[in-house]
């Protein structure tokens, strides 16, 4: 009767060690993946070369609103490419059929902070877009981002998303 307990209480142990080492494996791939995904951002921001991609739009009046894929901020070392929708209160007129933040610029100015609490803000001045104040983006170590938009003819708007690798240009 004994070797039967200690049997089962081995087998347990052993079942318990098991899941120990699972769990232990998981969170150490976890911290793995987490770290990558920090090192390749980093050197994204650095580099001045991802898309932020918007996933929500929060105007200055209203409520956020989610949106479909493909409204995009592409930053690159020569060129700067907005895609973005617009929602709320514009003081003048004269931004085509579709009224979004939609434009390309080739001479900008950009700066990188480091933040005290992981991650980065990286401010846009386009010097050839005359409506274009500052574009603020704060990126964290895992990708998430947010975009701040100032113009000087509507108000404000914000973005939640994330940033990527471009795409290579063919």
């Amino acid at each position: 009767m004994e070797t039967i307990i200690d049997f089962s209480r081995k087998a347990v142990l052993l079942l318990l060690l098991s899941a120990s080492f699972n769990f232990l494996s998981a969170q150490n791939s976890r911290k793995e993946k987490d770290s990558i995904k920090a090192q390749m951002t980093k050197s994204q921001v650095e580099a001045k070369s991802f898309v932020f991609q918007a996933q929500s739009a929060s105007p200055m009046r209203g409520g956020r609103r989610n949106l479909t894929p493909g409204y995009t901020l592409l930053i690159s070392n020569d060129t700067l490419v907005s895609d973005l929708p617009y929602f709320g209160r514009a003081y003048s007129a004269g931004y085509g059929t579709d009224g979004g933040i939609k434009f390309i610029s080739t001479k900008f100015e950009s700066t990188v902070k480091n933040r005290k609490k992981e991650g980065w803000e990286i401010n846009v001045k386009p010097t050839d877009i005359s409506n274009i104040e500052v574009l603020i983006i704060t990126v964290h170590e895992s990708g998430s981002a947010s975009l701040q938009v100032k113009t000087r003819d509507r108000q404000p708007i914000s973005f939640d998303g994330y940033i990527e690798e471009p795409k290579s240009r063919k």
